[in-house]
């Protein structure tokens, strides 16, 4: 209002079509491994993943482990949720 008239504006569309919003959440987990046999196993490091409608939401990693027979582990691990 430089010149003492006001200037009037107005949007009257507006497409949010193509804007995108993305989330992550990183979020403590336990992961559980149960072996039933009777043989002990080891495993690599190797990585967990969360589907959600066939689609990944989340990853995790799991830290290579050495597993007793006829023994169960719960792991603690981070999971990174995406949205």
């Amino acid at each position: 209002m430089a010149n003492g008239k006001s200037s009037r504006r107005s949007i009257k569309n507006i497409d949010f079509s193509a804007l995108t919003a993305n989330v992550t959440l990183s979020l403590g987990t336990v992961v559980a491994i149960e072996n039933p046999n009777y043989g002990s196993f080891k495993y690599k490091n190797t990585t967990s993943y969360v589907t959600y409608h066939g689609e990944v939401v989340g990853v995790a990693p799991i830290e290579q482990r050495y597993v007793p027979a006829r023994h169960k582990l719960n792991i603690t691990t981070s999971m990174e949720l995406t949205a």
